[in-house]
């Protein structure tokens, strides 16, 4: 059985191992992102990167999504993402301040 049979059997994703030794999985994403890092594209995160995955998908996560990859996994606009952040600055949420 080759390993995409075995993704599809069991719903696992398949990782591959990168030239420099960093696992990933097929889509591209790393099985271990720098901190500081999107976990999807590797991008440079900012606070209101981190605020945004905590107020919509985990408060208490550890690793992010930048907000472009964020709309993509919510199936947004990225536009969408920015207003609800500036609508929960001006309500007081703390994740944005």
């Amino acid at each position: 059985m080759d390993s995409g049979e075995l993704a599809a059997r069991t719903g696992i994703p398949v990782c591959n191992i990168r030239s420099a030794g960093l696992a990933e999985f097929v889509d591209g994403s790393a099985l271990f992102p720098e901190p500081g890092r999107c976990i999807k594209c590797g991008r440079p995160l900012v606070a209101d990167d981190s605020g945004a995955h905590k107020k919509f998908i985990n408060r208490g996560a550890s690793l992010f999504f930048c907000i472009s990859c964020l709309s993509v996994y919510l199936g947004v606009s990225e536009e969408l993402v920015r207003e609800k952040i500036d609508y929960f600055r001006k309500t007081g949420c703390t994740l944005f301040s």
